[in-house]
């Protein structure tokens, strides 16, 4: 999801939450181990705003989930039993150091990374995590996925598991390596041309896989 900022992202995917919530059959004994909770990943200062979104437009049950000294971890039950767990790229990250990493052990029904292009290197810590947690349905909203290079995009699409871009030969040959050959040693029309061959690639891949509006294409 990359719509512009200010087109209510947060609020479309608490509609989502809310609609698969209504959606889902009721409980039964066997169903107890389906997963139901989604965690969602955000920056420490995004955290009061979907708090505050959960609070004054939802019913839905929640769990922030902010590491301090002094507070109570909750459990994999706890956290696994309420609709919503909203918690930080530095708490996911601290998972790694901990001896029962609870937000890895968990089973989510959906995983949303909130500024996702804060994964955008798959070589972070924060990127490994998040690609390791175990869920149904992948979610990355920014509305700036890629920011300095077309590369930002892989890090996204190992998220999303999305075959076979996420795996790094195929993401290096048919992405990578059109923008990097023509720049080694190439003209000006070879660098021109191996640029256009990545971005179209990258648009073509893009396509069915994302939604963006903008302010303008909203009012129109």
């Amino acid at each position: 999801l990359a719509d512009d900022m200010g087109l209510g992202k947060t609020v479309m995917l608490l509609a989502l939450i809310i609609q698969s919530k209504q959606e889902r059959p009721s409980p039964k004994k066997e169903d107890a181990a389906r997963p139901k909770a989604t965690l969602v990943v955000a920056k420490l200062s995004l955290l009061p705003q979907w708090e505050d979104e959960l609070k004054t437009k939802t019913s839905l049950s929640y769990l922030i989930y902010y590491k301090q000294p002094g507070t109570k971890i909750p459990t994999k039950e706890e956290m696994e039993a309420v609709d919503v767990v909203v918690t930080t790229y530095g708490s996911i990250q601290g998972e790694l150091s901990r001896k029962n990493p609870v937000l890895l052990a968990c089973n989510w029904f959906r995983v949303i990374l909130d500024e996702a292009h804060c994964i955008k290197n798959q070589k972070t810590l924060a990127s490994k995590v998040c690609c390791s947690l175990k869920t149904k349905h992948r979610w990355c909203v920014s509305g700036t996925i890629i920011q300095n290079s077309l590369d930002d995009v892989f890090g996204i699409m190992k998220f999303l598991r999305h075959e076979p871009w996420c795996l790094p030969a195929f993401w290096k040959a048919a992405i990578t390596k059109p923008m990097t050959s023509a720049s080694d040693g190439g003209t000006a029309e070879d660098q021109e041309a191996g640029m256009k061959t990545a971005l179209d690639r990258v648009r073509r891949l893009l396509a069915p896989l994302m939604l963006r509006r903008t302010k303008d294409s909203v009012t129109k």
